[in-house]
């Protein structure tokens, strides 16, 4: 069960992202590698979530100059 949920929550959470949506990344209580790499996930959703958004936000000025 220590692993089967941190598994399962991340499994939920990349399904979210492959369907084109952002999941809110949350603590998980479990130690050692599994939490690392939990934790290497949750900072890898961050900086894709932002990536994304700083390319919206040059898109949206690229159109607005072109109006």
């Amino acid at each position: 069960n220590m692993l089967s949920v941190p598994l399962f929550l991340m499994s939920k959470q990349m399904q979210s992202i492959i369907d084109g949506h952002y999941p809110e990344t949350r603590e998980i209580y479990t130690e050692g590698e599994l939490a690392e790499f939990y934790d290497l996930f949750r900072e890898m959703v961050e900086v894709v979530k932002q990536k994304e958004q700083r390319l919206e936000d040059k898109l949206d000025e690229n159109f607005r100059k072109d109006i």
